[in-house]
């Protein structure tokens, strides 16, 4: 009876549309393009640690949660001067694998004699509570005319598949509802809150992942209320016999190090009253210096060897973006 009230209680508010939530958090949209999937992750991952109950109550990933993990990650982001910033989001990556939190897929065995499987199988008129259930949530595209002993369902929604599969356990005929997760180990991408204060981990991890990473090299965060960053260390669970390996440099910000340009020059770096470049070819090529909120500070144009004048700038970190028919670049300079 128990289970009948609370499906009943569903159907009674599925006239709601599910709208997925987006975060009113201002996030550069590189970083959100790039961390969009483990964010979510580490918010569902939070709840479930934090309370169980708010994990199990709603398919929405909680818009609270979710928004001050993308503040957390934004204040990191645009430490341009911390080189343990540089370390986890340029150069090692790290991104959460697998993420099984946030999960896609799930496993479905119904009870192929009940009535009403048979009815939903052969769309004859179909199962109205399984169907709004799963159609609610996305699990649109899904094969179960094979008849195999379980029915893989798929959705594209960022959701929190958990509590759907709360739903789908209260089915009369569905003997199983699991989510189909990915074994194995990785890299990792936290996140965990006290007070005002939040805390942000990036873990890389190796050593037989397969069966459980054994070796991790993790930098910690603190986050605090005015979104200030503290590097709380590095925990190192390996030794000098496990190096941590070469560094992929994904550079998703895209700032060029002195060892990494092609064909132009810039110093000196640290500046005190100007910063040349020796750019080889004669076509003018637009600069603008931003600081580390995004702000233009100044703009102008550069023809071959130039320099730029630093000297009214405050002592601090600067980009310096550089665009020579269409082909843009970005350098991290430090005023002193």
């Amino acid at each position: 009876m128990k289970k009948l009230y609370f499906l009943l209680l569903f159907v009674a508010v599925l006239s709601h549309s599910f709208a997925q939530y987006s975060s009113k958090t201002d996030v550069n949209p590189i970083l959100r393009t790039h961390y969009d999937a483990d964010v979510k992750n580490a918010c569902l991952q939070w709840v479930l640690e934090s309370d169980s109950s708010l994990f199990y109550s709603s398919a929405e990933i909680p818009p609270l949660v979710l928004d001050s993990v993308w503040q957390a990650l934004s204040a990191v982001y645009y430490e341009f001067e911390m080189p343990e910033r540089d370390s986890v989001i340029d150069m090692y990556c790290i991104h959460q694998y697998p993420k099984n939190h946030l999960i896609k897929e799930i496993i479905l065995v119904p009870d192929y004699d009940n009535p009403n499987i048979i009815s939903w199988l052969n769309h004859d008129p179909g199962y109205p509570i399984l169907d709004s259930i799963l159609t609610k949530y996305g699990f649109i595209s899904y094969d179960k005319e094979s008849r195999n002993p379980f029915i893989l369902l798929r959705t594209e929604l960022d959701i929190n598949v958990y509590y759907v599969l709360k739903l789908l356990k209260l089915v009369d005929g569905i003997i199983y509802a699991d989510p189909n997760i990915t074994f194995g180990d990785g890299n990792r991408f936290s996140y965990k809150s006290s007070g005002t204060d939040k805390f942000l981990f990036f873990d890389k991890a190796w050593g037989d992942c397969m069966s459980g990473c054994y070796i991790h090299h993790i930098w910690q965060f603190k986050i605090d209320g005015n979104s200030n960053v503290s590097y709380l260390g590095t925990y190192k669970n390996w030794n000098e016999n496990n190096p941590i390996g070469e560094p992929w440099n994904c550079n998703i910000t895209g700032i060029m190090e002195d060892d990494e340009l092609v064909y132009m020059a810039i110093s000196p770096n640290p500046a005190q009253e100007y910063v040349s470049f020796s750019i080889p070819f004669e076509n003018k090529t637009e600069y603008r210096i931003l600081n580390i909120n995004g702000q233009i500070i100044k703009k102008g144009y550069l023809i071959g060897d130039d320099n730029i004048s630093v000297s009214e700038l405050k002592k601090g970190i600067y980009l310096i973006l550089l665009n020579s028919i269409n082909n843009i670049k970005t350098y991290k300079i430090s005023k002193i």
